[in-house]
C-alpha cells in the first residue's frame, strides 16, 4: 500500500507485477480489491428502496422510439 503525496492522499494498494505465491503460480488482487470495494460500502448510508407500478394507460399516447 503507497498513500500519494498531494492534498488527496490518494491510496494504491494491489500486489505486485511479477508476484508469485507459493505455488509458483502468479498471485491475483481480485480477493484484495473485492475486500477493498466491500469495506467501502461498508461505510455507505444505507436505506429502502422504493418502487412504484405505473398503470399501462399511463403510457398511451407516447411515441414509440425503437
Amino acid at each position: 500500500m503507497a498513500v500519494l503525496e498531494g492534498p488527496q492522499k490518494i491510496m494504491r494498494w494491489g500486489v505486485a507485477d511479477g508476484s508469485r505465491g507459493e505455488d509458483g503460480n502468479l498471485v491475483h488482487d481480485d480477493l484484495l480489491i473485492s475486500a477493498a470495494l466491500c469495506a467501502a460500502l461498508d461505510g455507505q448510508p444505507w436505506g429502502l428502496g422504493m418502487s412504484t407500478v405505473i398503470d399501462h394507460d399511463a403510457l398511451e399516447g407516447l411515441k414509440e422510439v425503437y
